[in-house]
């Protein structure tokens, strides 16, 4: 999954504890947000199954905000290799 509107200073343990409440995350990755000048992150969140992806999206997709944000988290699947 990419996950975005992370609040600046986001850690990994964040992301995957909130990450939990929908499965159990087998990795989770926050993108350093260097230059980035809307003072938002990025990160990534990898579940075993389809169904974990599926009930994360469908729970926190712009209804959760991440302590230290201001605005609700951006969640979608990440297409691997799929350019269409």
């Amino acid at each position: 999954l990419v996950v975005g509107n992370l609040p600046v200073g986001c850690t990994e343990a964040v992301l995957r504890e909130v990450f939990m409440n929908f499965g159990a995350p087998t990795d989770a990755y926050v993108m350093p947000s260097k230059g980035n000048r809307s003072g938002q992150a990025c990160g990534f969140v990898r579940y075993a199954t389809q169904a974990e992806c599926e009930n994360a999206i469908s729970n926190l997709h712009t209804k959760t905000i991440i302590p230290g944000g201001v605005e609700p988290v951006l969640v979608r699947c990440a297409n691997s290799g799929n350019r269409n």
